[in-house]
């Protein structure tokens, strides 16, 4: 690949070179780095136009000399998406990602982090709700950080339910079992996974036992949560990998309840490396650090490069 060369890459390709393991310790340097300053991260931007609109979530890496930003529609069926890197010296292009999967692989890798970070390191059980796409990134991620013997999991659709728990056993060589409804998958857990679209609450409090650690993925908005309020009650420590875009938002359902005034950066809880209690409850809001994407298409880039990848499409500029 010449040094010219734009590397446009598909899903399939950002499969090849990136594993999950490699993501979770990429997206925890960048973690890391944003607290000692060295990722820029400005909270992700959108216009509408009528009932469609579009997002970006911008960023860049002093020491990795990268800048970049994802984009992506809202409102409409197909939401095609794309990741572009810059170098930020030259003011080059050098990658684009176009398709889902580097997002994914994003947020699971985040997940991973923060499961890594404040679970306690004997968990052996994991709960899902909603297990879909974004959970079984996460899922990956899991058994990526820990030694994971069993994974309950539920979704609506039982069909889908049963089809992608028997894909799910084949491809993490664990015991993934579905189960009837979202109380039995979070039972005896000691990870549980949340990850739906659901407006009202799929979770609550009173189910989330002594020494469990929860991520949250869905929404936790005013008038629409997949998670009750309860649950930030029995939580001792709650972060997210990008607290302030939480905080500055007025919809945000929990922004006046005492526990978000403790909120902390996941990158503090790395850093600190302050044990756990085994009986506290630990609560973990993913929300999509901004720059996060550029930082693991860098990557990505960087394998790319030193391996001899070749991809399907590249554009050679002079």
């Amino acid at each position: 690949m010449a040094a010219e060369d734009i590397l446009i890459l598909s899903d399939r390709d950002v499969m090849a070179l990136a594993p999950m393991k490699a993501a979770v310790q990429v997206m925890k340097q960048t973690i890391i780095s944003r607290s000692h300053g060295d990722l820029v991260s400005p909270p992700r931007e959108m216009f509408s136009m009528d009932s469609t609109g579009l997002v970006w979530t911008p960023g860049g890496h002093r020491q990795l000399k990268a800048m970049g930003l994802r984009l992506y529609p809202t409102g409409v069926p197909k939401g095609d998406q794309a990741v572009l890197l810059w170098d930020s010296v030259k003011g080059s292009l050098k990658a684009i990602s176009i398709g889902s999967y580097l997002g994914l692989l994003r947020t699971g890798a985040i997940g991973g982090v923060a499961i890594d970070a404040m679970s306690r390191k004997d968990s052996r059980v994991v709960g899902v709700v909603g297990f879909g796409e974004q959970a079984w990134m996460q899922v990956q991620a899991c058994i990526a950080v820990r030694s994971i013997d069993r994974v309950q999991v539920y979704r609506r659709s039982r069909s889908l339910l049963a089809r992608m728990a028997r894909e799910a056993s084949r491809e993490f060589g664990v015991e993934v079992t579905p189960v009837d409804d979202a109380r039995t998958a979070v039972a005896n857990a000691d990870i549980v996974i949340t990850a739906t679209d659901s407006p009202t609450p799929v979770v609550y409090g009173p189910w989330i036992d002594p020494g469990t650690h929860v991520n949250a993925l869905g929404p936790k908005y005013t008038g629409r949560s997949e998670i009750e309020d309860g649950l930030y009650s029995k939580a001792s420590l709650i972060a997210s990998d990008f607290p302030e875009q939480y905080l500055r938002d007025s919809s945000f359902a929990f922004r006046s309840h005492p526990a978000t005034g403790g909120m902390r950066d996941l990158a503090s809880i790395i850093e600190d490396q302050v044990p756990r209690k085994d009986d506290e409850i630990t609560l973990f809001l993913s929300h999509g650090l901004s720059g996060s994407e550029v930082c693991l298409l860098d990557f990505v880039h960087g394998r790319a490069v030193s391996t001899g990848y070749r991809a399907a499409a590249r554009v050679h500029t002079d």
